[in-house]
């Protein structure tokens, strides 16, 4: 029986839950990245291969 009290019980995520989080990923990459630059390191390959824009 399903308990949506239990923090510990697996269930599938949602659409928008699923959405969300590889919005969030492709966020926390783009910080990576601009940090990375801002230490003087070219990272335009790799902008390239992940679709990241300036």
């Amino acid at each position: 029986m399903l308990d949506n009290n239990d923090p510990n019980q697996i269930r599938e995520s949602t659409p928008q839950e699923l959405a969300d989080k590889m919005l969030s990923d492709y966020e926390n990459a783009v910080e990576v990245v601009d940090e990375i630059e801002r230490l003087g390191i070219d990272m335009t390959e790799l902008r390239k291969e992940y679709g990241i824009d300036d």
